[in-house]
């Protein structure tokens, strides 16, 4: 297998916002786009990974947005599957968040990643 199971497969970056300017900006987006085209159905990007701050974090519970669209890796692209072989994980070490993505089983060389998009964070 060229991934063997629980193997870190890549970490899923991109840039950070809090909820409010995350919203913020996907509405100014879609005004945008529909103005340089009125007929077009602007359809959601799901690229997005929300991360829930820990309650016990110092600086409060909060929900947090990773949008990849600027600054992402390989790991934003991956597909969904009802029947994953990764799965996301946030990882905490030294109070810094990581959303990670690991391997639920072997993975043969050229093998598909996907994860399911509705995983609990906890």
């Amino acid at each position: 297998a060229a991934s063997k199971s629980n193997q870190l497969v890549h970490h899923y970056i991109g840039q950070i916002f809090p909820a409010w300017r995350w919203f913020e900006r996907e509405v100014t987006t879609k005004r945008i786009r529909q103005s340089v085209n009125d007929d077009a159905q602007i359809l959601p990007e799901f690229y997005n990974m929300i991360l829930e701050r820990h309650e016990d974090d110092p600086a409060g519970y909060d929900i947090i947005y990773v949008d990849p669209k600027r600054a992402g890796s390989f790991a934003s692209r991956l597909s969904h599957s009802c029947e994953p072989n990764a799965a996301v994980m946030t990882v905490i070490s030294q109070g810094r968040y990581s959303v990670c993505m690991y391997t639920l089983r072997d993975i043969e060389q050229g093998g598909r990643i996907n994860f399911r998009l509705s995983l609990p964070n906890r």
